[in-house]
């Protein structure tokens, strides 16, 4: 997997550059450590920094490398007063490794030049430069938001085909590939696998269609990836997150006549504009009732819709559904079982909420690959293929509108 070589500045700079900054949100991330809040990092809002990553695209500047830099062979970058040098890694990509003001006609101590000629005079100096483990690990994490962006959005064209013919014959099968391509060896394709292959099918009878999609096949079956291809289909297919129905692996949905090719619509658009279309919340809370108050199971523990899953926003901040309410009153209490709100299986695991502004607008998707609450956390796409850093999983916002979480 090829990493994107715009180029990107090291943690070591931006801890040392501490003025110039237009957003004041973004140093203040930088210095606490967040840097999901920051990322991509070659998006930071910075002069020399928005300089650095269109500069080497730009044919009408130099690629003339700075001389103090020795073997490191820094490509110089200017704007206005700022001066940057940037490094090319053998994969490509290019970093920023110092960055400051043009002094007192180069003579100044703080002159840019000058620091960067002391800190390369020695080879210890010069390694300190180079990006670290957790620059290519926060490198790492960008790609692979990257690569769920892209295929999430090949899989909401998908959709858009299927409902098309779908709503003309009736029936419309699509097989959905993995996002990864698999590394290239002796005698092995290239190309990528099957991650599942779905039916869609559309009856419309007395003014309402009836959807159905069925799963004939899939390679990883509940897995964090397996979840996250679910929860795109039934959004793209019908938004609303307690409309869906479940029956082993065939979900239903009913919907008002035309439902279909409004939905056509707004994938259409929602292409044109290169972003991600997201679900409708629900607008009442379920309960995960305890053995003693299960009207009719009391034996055991039940729900009280197929997908009770959990929710950040479930402390009873909506109203209980009609079976929870019964529940409660055949027991003469409050349901004491764990509150939920009911949502498609999609938003099995908690979204990651910022606290903070992003730095671009994003189309708010759920977290794919957070920890699941009910266990240990399934094998992910990402394991196996050097793309699982440590860290918390959280939220990453991209400027082209379509952002992914991911380890």
């Amino acid at each position: 997997m090829q990493h994107d070589r715009t180029t990107r500045p090291t943690v070591r700079l931006l801890h040392e550059l501490n003025d110039g900054w237009s957003n004041p949100f973004q140093p203040r991330a930088i210095s606490d450590g967040r840097w999901e809040d920051v990322q991509p990092l070659s998006h930071l809002d910075h002069p020399i920094l928005t300089k650095c990553r269109t500069a080497l695209g730009d044919h009408t500047v130099s690629n003339r490398t700075i001389s103090c830099s020795q073997d490191l062979r820094l490509i110089e970058i200017r704007s206005s007063q700022w001066r940057a040098g940037v490094w090319t890694a053998d994969d490509g990509t290019h970093w920023t490794l110092a960055a400051g003001l043009a002094k007192g006609g180069h003579e100044d101590r703080e002159d840019f030049y000058e620091a960067l000629k002391r800190q390369c005079s020695t080879p210890e100096g010069r390694q300190a430069l180079l990006p670290t483990k957790l620059d290519w690990n926060l490198l790492k994490r960008e790609t692979a938001a990257r690569v769920l962006s892209e295929w999430e959005l090949s899989v909401q064209d998908e959709v858009c085909q299927l409902l098309q013919e779908a709503s003309h014959a009736g029936t419309a099968r699509a097989t959905i590939p993995h996002p990864l391509t698999p590394s290239k060896s002796d005698g092995q394709s290239t190309n990528r696998e099957p991650l599942a292959t779905v039916e869609l099918s559309i009856t419309t009878e007395d003014g309402i269609e009836d959807i159905c999609l069925s799963f004939i096949e899939q390679s990883q079956p509940g897995s964090r990836l397996a979840h996250r291809l679910e929860y795109r289909l039934l959004t793209c297919i019908a938004p609303p997150e307690q409309g869906w129905d479940k029956s082993f692996d065939i979900y239903s949905a009913m919907e008002d006549e035309g439902h279909c090719s409004r939905q056509i619509s707004i994938l259409e658009e929602a292409k044109s504009q290169g972003r991600l279309v997201t679900s409708v919340p629900g607008c009442v809370a379920h309960v995960t009732h305890p053995p003693a108050t299960s009207p009719t199971h009391p034996s055991r523990a039940r729900r009280c819709a197929p997908y009770a899953t959990p929710s950040s926003y479930h402390e009873q901040t909506l109203t209980l559904c009609l079976d929870a309410q019964s529940a409660s009153a055949a027991t003469g209490s409050s349901p004491s079982g764990e509150h939920r709100s009911g949502v498609a299986p999609h938003t099995r695991y908690p979204s990651s909420t910022p606290d903070t502004p992003p730095i671009a607008p994003v189309t708010n998707t759920p977290n794919v690959l957070a920890k699941d609450a009910a266990g240990p956390p399934p094998r992910t796409h990402l394991r196996g293929h050097g793309l699982d850093p440590e860290g918390p999983h959280r939220e990453l916002r991209f400027p082209s509108g379509t952002y992914f979480s991911h380890r």
